[in-house]
């Protein structure tokens, strides 16, 4: 086993000399990096971990003068390349679609949007801004209850690309915290930057504190409360794989809500939340 002979030995005599050989071979995994002079992205590269028990137990049952290897595990980044690319669109190889809500002013429309997606089985995610969760915790915490996702809009709805990186990520952490402290819950680590302002400063910095940055496929403009016939169209218009469809609690968007779920469905695709579209698994058949 690397050339280290270690017949013979008990169990407990093992351990050290495969802990010693660990600390030679394990690896830890290194996430992708921006270069802010250069504007480059260098890719993440997975890292390996020597797992002592397993391997132990292979030395253990290895017959006389037998050759063991030490058994790796390989670890994966937790920020990948991907984290520094705005998302404007889930992957194109599964029959789904998300349901954006971002909630910056204004709670009364809120109960009957819930109602409608509860009663239609569909759990969309819903994207705060801090100024607003402070005023209503016990909404955040129903939405959260009702199984819908909770994810960050910033602390307040001031212009990302404006910001200084220190900035950009109080913005993003102290939100998090009160989504946090408000759902009762760890929020989802994605960032919907406010006025849907983004750059590769605003992606790269959310991508160094571990958030993808969420866009949109299909923008309602509901917040400009347009005819419910206005506000479907615009969502349904050219359904295809992956679309995450942007809305606002308004009055037009609950009458408009329960038709763009039908169509939705009655095109053959199904409604999930923005990380369950990015981390849906393998392909359908």
């Amino acid at each position: 086993m690397e050339g280290v002979p270690v017949g013979g030995l008990l169990r407990s005599e093992l351990m050290p000399i495969l802990r010693e050989l660990a600390e030679k071979t394990n690896r830890p995994p290194q996430n992708a990096m921006y270069y802010v002079e250069s504007g480059e992205v260098i890719a993440e590269k997975p890292g390996v971990m020597v797992d002592l028990d397993e391997t132990a137990d292979q030395v253990l049952k290895a017959p006389e003068n037998g050759v063991v290897r030490l058994t790796t595990i390989v670890m994966q980044p937790t920020i990948t390349a991907e984290y520094f690319k705005p998302i404007y669109q889930g992957p194109p190889h599964r029959k789904a679609m998300a349901l954006v809500i971002n909630v910056a002013w204004g709670e009364e429309f809120l109960p009957a949007m819930l109602d409608i997606l509860e009663s239609n089985g569909v759990q969309a995610t819903f994207f705060f801004v801090g100024s607003w969760v402070r005023q209503y915790p016990e909404l955040v915490r129903k939405i959260a209850q009702g199984g819908h996702e909770i994810a960050n809009h910033g602390l307040y709805h001031g212009h990302p690309t404006q910001m200084g990186r220190s900035e950009l990520v109080r913005v993003i952490t102290e939100n998090q915290e009160l989504l946090a402290q408000a759902a009762g819950q760890e929020p989802s680590k994605l960032f919907a930057p406010p006025y849907g302002e983004v750059n590769d400063k605003v992606a790269a910095t959310a991508a160094e504190i571990g958030y993808r940055t969420i866009m949109w496929t299909r923008d309602t403009i509901d917040w400009q409360r347009p005819a419910p016939d206005t506000i479907v169209a615009r969502a349904t218009r050219e359904m295809t794989n992956g679309n995450i469809i942007l809305m606002h609690p308004t009055s037009p968007t609950i009458v408009a809500l329960p038709r763009i779920i039908k169509t939705i469905r009655d095109a053959g695709y199904k409604l999930v939340t923005v990380s369950e579209l990015l981390d849906g698994g393998a392909p359908e058949s």
